[in-house]
Parts: structure tokens; sequence; C-alpha cells
């Protein structure tokens, strides 16, 4: 076995958390798995062509509890990398980007997984560290 451990120091990392509301979980989970075998097309339409593309579904074991969970990452020809990991309350998604790109493309891929517009919050917070 070989094994090569990096750390980069100021490396861009953005997360977010998003919360379903009615029945926004099953739509996504609806259109997903009628579009799995063309969902890269589908994504890649808005989003250009991807250098990668994973898809997977699994569990979750959490607090000794499982939980369904559907992974979705791609990474763009401008090595801008998203990934989401999707449950039935709630999804992440992290990028090797800045918070508002990664705002833009969880609206991107939340409309064309849904369907529809997530409801755009009343506020927003952003966080980040001073050094």
């Amino acid at each position: 076995m070989k094994l090569s451990i990096y750390e980069f120091k100021d490396l861009t990392r953005s997360y977010g958390i998003i919360e379903f509301e009615n029945d926004e979980y099953k739509k996504l989970i609806s259109h997903i798995t009628k579009f799995k075998e063309k969902l890269k097309e589908i994504l890649e339409n808005k989003l250009g062509v991807f250098k990668c593309f994973k898809y997977a579904g699994g569990l979750m074991i959490y607090d000794e509890k499982q939980y369904p969970m559907t992974y979705i990452s791609f990474e763009t020809r401008e090595n801008s990398i998203f990934t989401f990991e999707i449950y039935p309350n709630s999804m992440s998604a992290e990028s090797n980007t800045n918070a508002k790109e990664l705002l833009d493309v969880i609206y991107l891929v939340t409309e064309i997984l849904i369907g529809e517009t997530l409801r755009k919050p009343k506020g927003m917070m952003l966080g980040f560290t001073l050094s």
C-alpha cells in the first residue's frame, strides 16, 4: 500500500445546509430516480461539461439510526468541485469555491432536481474567518 497525506494552508472551502420543506425531498428523489441514467447530462446542460461526475445511493448510520442517502459530486472544467449529500430532511453541500458560488450552484442544482426554485431565505448568514 502507498499512502499520501496532504495539508493545504489557505485552501478555500464552503459548506451549506439545505433544510427541505413540504414535499421538496420527495420531488428531488423522484427526479433523481427518474433521470438517474441522464443525471450527468441534465446537470451539464445548466452547469457546463464536467471533468468528473459521481452519483451513488446508500445509507448513513448516525446515532444507531439508518437514513437513506444520495451522493452527487462533480468537478467542472474550471476545477471547481461540488459535493451534495442528500438525506430525507436535509442536504449538505460542500465546494472548493467561495460561498457565493456554492450558493449559486445550490440554487441551480435544486431547480434542476426539484423542478422549481427553492424558496429564497429572507435572511442569509455567511460565515468566514479572519487570519
